[in-house]
């Protein structure tokens, strides 16, 4: 419509130029003469075959866009500066000019995302929607195209279906509002929509994005809606270590799901933050993207589609162009040179950027070490000659806990060194056995025994310390052996740790159900869960087995000595564990045929712990001469 173009709305905003249209809607770029900044500002526009009765819905519908995005004060979410009326009575809404096009354009062009940047940009649209849900907003139409790329930013957009606590509903009988692709089977089926279904359309975004396609389709509206609301997604190919994110989001049952904080600590364990620390997704420096002469207006996606039943949804913004389609061949990194660590590495962890390697071991100590150069960094406890086992980073990186050698466990702030906190048992003769974070980082398990005496034999617990409180919420027992392994699952809802031959899971929720895995190999040594929670390696004295959670069934046995770790790579697709019979060497094999894909020779004292860093690259493995060595993983 250029006869809009050069006007001057409500006596502040000129109008620049159309950004996109949809079909109830256009979105236009504008400049606010009295701010002297570019905005943009979308209207609505109705057929005039409708009705008095439809147009004052989509008026009010309007409206409480505006008001649901203006009760948010968050960097996650667009800004509305204002919301007008045009000379001829039409409701316009002002709001800031986002610089960047959306998740769907930018999957459209490069096809599916890398896991660790489609982790970051799901973490902010997580906080976005926690912002949202905590004004008692739910959004009900989260999909890639309603979220906005701005350098590291990721904006979520278009509350024009929001629902709001306190309004009445503005939807016709039996009408359905979303986008069938990304709605929860419970607004599919007509339920009203809650927090929970915002976080299944978080995961069938995340999905798309690193997928390159959606969890569901179908030929028409009709048969997506089937599939949503019937079938279960299919098993995501590329997602590595999201897989556990995705299936726990991407739950039939709404109480099912994985609740948002257990889905941050996930997010933020697989997220690196310097992925794309300083281009756009398009791979242009901020400064450019800001500045480039190439910069051209172009729509999202979204507004050019209408909303099933309502009106043309969008937010519309400055994209820059496209790349060429050229890519720059990538040649294999060489390996980081590896650690040397004086005394022996007994136990080791990456940061969860990967660029950070903890280590404990024979001479005590608590150190980091640069990965990519293998130079030491720091050193947040001393080496005093006491052998140190275990050391874990919160799943945000920002806190290490690792036993003293004295019986107790400490936390230090990773940035500043500083100690910040001891959890020393109240049992005064118990020590530490094994130590894990659950995926939200507010519980540290610890894994205690007590010693014997004449009169009593040793205990074997494990404590669930509440990290900010300072307090132990729940003990375990029952246990007949030392726990020398305890592993939360990736969506925080089970419990694993052995005991002598047994393995036993138990539910996180109150009741603490208690199910057992019995029947293994000699003395069970170690327990890991694979990224999707389905699968339980348990590392014993004469083998590694991969146990079915769900079915408690033994599946496939690995050729490996259970004395080190064995771990799953982030993408689930391989295990690691020390080689059968040769205690220098470790093997991988294939998690889903037992097949051997690689052996890692060259220590010489003794493999004692083993380590696959976050984003799936490489496998990091040390022995008693405090030797870490760096492999490929295929």
């Amino acid at each position: 419509m250029g006869e809009d173009v050069g006007q001057l709305l409500a006596g502040r905003y000129r109008i620049l130029g159309l950004l996109g249209r949809g079909g109830m809607g256009s979105v236009w770029r504008a400049l606010d003469v009295q701010g002297q900044r570019e905005v943009a500002v979308k209207e609505l526009r109705l057929p005039d075959q409708i009705g008095e009765d439809e147009r004052r819905v989509l008026h009010a519908r309007m409206e409480r866009e505006a008001r649901a995005a203006a009760r948010l004060s968050h960097p996650g979410v667009v800004r509305v500066h204002a919301q007008v009326a045009g000379a001829d009575g039409r409701p316009w809404i002002v709001m800031e000019l986002v610089r960047g096009g959306s998740l769907a354009d930018l999957v459209r062009e490069r096809g599916r995302l890398p896991v660790p940047q489609v982790a970051a940009i799901g973490l902010q649209m997580l906080d976005a929607l926690t912002a949202a849900h905590g004004q008692g907003i739910v959004h009900r139409d989260v999909k890639p195209a309603n979220v906005l790329l701005e350098g590291e930013r990721a904006v979520l957009t278009d509350f024009g279906i929001a629902a709001l606590e306190g309004d009445a509903t503005l939807t016709g009988t039996g009408a359905i509002l979303g986008t069938p692709a990304y709605m929860a089977p419970e607004q599919v089926r007509g339920t009203p929509a809650t927090p929970r279904s915002d976080l299944w359309s978080l995961g069938a975004t995340l999905y798309a994005a690193v997928e390159g396609r959606a969890p569901f389709a179908g030929p028409n509206h009709g048969a997506v809606y089937l599939a949503v609301a019937t079938e279960e997604h299919p098993p995501p190919v590329h997602a590595g270590p999201l897989t556990g994110v995705l299936s726990g989001l991407l739950r039939k049952d709404p109480d099912a799901r994985l609740p948002a904080g257990a889905v941050r600590g996930m997010l933020a364990a697989i997220a690196s933050p310097t992925s794309e620390a300083v281009t756009t997704p398009w791979g242009r420096p901020v400064r450019d993207v800001r500045q480039a002469r190439g910069v051209r207006a172009a729509a999202l996606a979204a507004a050019a589609s209408l909303v099933v039943g309502g009106l043309a949804a969008g937010v519309w913004a400055l994209r820059p162009s496209a790349p060429d389609g050229r890519t720059a061949s990538a040649s294999p990194k060489p390996l980081p040179p590896g650690v040397d660590v004086p005394g022996g590495v007994w136990g080791m962890a990456f940061s969860p950027n990967g660029k950070t390697l903890a280590t404990v071991g024979e001479a005590g100590g608590l150190e980091l070490w640069d990965v990519a150069t293998g130079k030491w960094t720091a050193r947040l406890a001393e080496r005093d000659g006491v052998s140190k086992f275990r050391v874990e980073f919160s799943p945000d990186g920002t806190t290490l806990a690792a036993d003293d050698g004295d019986g107790d466990i400490g936390l230090w702030d990773v940035a500043s060194g500083r100690s910040l906190d001891t959890f020393t048992d109240p049992d005064e003769d118990a020590s530490p056995d094994a130590i894990a974070f659950s995926p939200d980082g507010d519980t540290l398990a610890i894994g205690v025994s007590t010693i014997p005496t004449v009169s009593e034999d040793a205990r074997h617990m494990i404590r669930l310390w509440n990290v900010d409180a300072h307090r132990i919420d729940d003990t375990l027992r029952g246990m007949s052996k030392s726990i020398q392994s305890v592993r939360f699952s990736p969506d925080g809802a089970l419990l694993a740790g052995n005991d002598d031959q047994d393995v036993r899971l138990w539910t996180v929720a109150a009741d603490r159900n208690v199910r057992v895995l019995d029947g293994h190999d000699g003395f069970v040594r170690s327990v890991a869960f694979s990224p999707d929670g389905e699968t339980l390696a348990v590392g014993a004295d004469e083998g590694i087995r991969l146990w079915d959670v769900d079915d408690r069934r033994p599946g496939l046995r690995l050729d490996g000595d259970g004395d080190a770790e064995a771990p799953f790579s982030p993408n689930g697709r391989y295990v690691a564990g020390r080689a059968k019979g040769d205690v220098n060497s470790v093997r991988v094999w294939d998690a889903a045929t037992g097949a051997e894909v690689k052996r890692v020779g060259g220590h010489t004292e003794g493999v004692y712990a083993l380590a696959f860093d976050p984003a799936g690259g490489l496998l990091a493995t040390s022995d008693d001469s405090g030797a870490v060595k760096f492999s490929r993983v295929p």
